[in-house]
């Protein structure tokens, strides 16, 4: 089965596929490598649907260190699942491991709205409140001003 992966998500897609192909391997199992092989065709399909705005933010991972890329974009998946702990635990990994304003305004973004998803309004503006205080020359900065403002 093949995917198609069109626009910004390819190059994001293609950096998370040659980290994992240059340092999986020899850690993975078959079985774990069948499964990462499965994630990354869901992400694919997911990002067949993104919507405008996220395709934006998405472009924005072109950028990144592949790793922090790799992070912002699992996060993201998860949160298209609806599994926003999880997101929000990958998310913070991926804020830890930032290695510019990018990818930490990326994964707090995506971080507010899995919080918007769960109803946590409070924690959604603390994360907005981050990106538009810390990292106002971002991507994400005029899309986490607009959310900010509609709360």
């Amino acid at each position: 089965m093949t995917t198609r992966v069109r626009g910004p998500a390819c190059s994001a897609l293609a950096w998370i596929v040659l980290v994992l192909c240059a340092t999986a391997p020899a850690c993975l199992t078959p079985g774990q490598a069948r499964s990462l092989q499965a994630q990354v065709r869901e992400i694919g399909r997911q990002v067949d649907r993104l919507s405008a705005e996220q395709a934006r933010v998405l472009d924005g991972l072109r950028s990144l260190e592949p790793a922090a890329a790799a992070r912002v974009l699992i996060g993201r998946s998860l949160l298209a699942r609806g599994q926003c702990r999880e997101a929000i635990a990958e998310l913070g990994r991926a804020l830890q491991n930032a290695p510019a304003a990018e990818p930490a305004a990326q994964a707090l973004y995506a971080i507010a709205l899995c919080h918007l998803r769960l109803g946590e309004t409070s924690q959604a503006r603390e994360a907005l409140r981050e990106i538009v205080g810390s990292y106002p020359t971002t991507d994400v900065a005029p899309l986490a001003l607009t959310r900010l403002e509609g709360l």
